[in-house]
């Protein structure tokens, strides 16, 4: 998988659910526990991979008695854990982070910047379309030209794009 520069595992569907697993369970799990949040093994350790490049996980494997793997958060991982929100269902989905990272100024941003962060129109509808049911976004049309669409993050949108913006640049200041 190709990774452009202006994403991380953040970008990535589902790492924030691995994070807040692993930090649940007091910061270290075996693989077989983590696949209660992604079931599919291959799909997870693509994951993990992506995650122990950008630093914020270890993986060790033990064979005795049995193989195991086991993944822990280090002290990177802790930090962008400590920028981010958790509770919000949108902001595990794929290409949160780039958008919520472009929405944190505060300001209208149209779909047309939006869509240099995510891969297609229909993407970047499903997304906005959670991100404004958690309350993060408002939508909109602009009056004052023909049909451009925008997007607005609320309060606590700006809040939690500022959170990823933290997170993005702890992980890309040690790449």
């Amino acid at each position: 998988m190709e990774h452009f520069d202006r994403y991380t595992s953040l970008s990535d569907e589902r790492t924030l659910e691995l994070l807040a697993y692993i930090r649940s369970c007091g910061g270290e799990c075996s693989t077989v526990e983590l696949r209660k949040v992604v079931p599919n093994y291959p799909t997870l350790k693509e994951r993990l991979d992506w995650m122990a490049e950008d630093g914020l996980i270890d993986s060790s494997r033990v064979y005795a008695p049995v193989k195991k793997t086991t993944v822990s958060v280090t002290d990177l991982g802790r930090k962008v854990i400590s920028a981010l929100s958790f509770g919000y269902g949108s902001i595990s989905m794929r290409y949160a982070d780039p958008v919520m990272r472009c929405l944190s100024r505060g300001g209208k941003v149209h779909y047309a910047d939006l869509l240099k962060n995510v891969s297609n129109q229909r993407a970047l509808e499903k997304l906005l379309s959670a991100l404004e049911s958690d309350g993060l976004i408002t939508r909109g049309v602009e009056t004052e030209s023909y049909r451009a669409k925008f997007a607005l993050a609320t309060e606590e949108g700006v809040k939690v794009g500022k959170g990823f913006a933290k997170a993005y640049r702890i992980i890309r200041k040690t790449a």
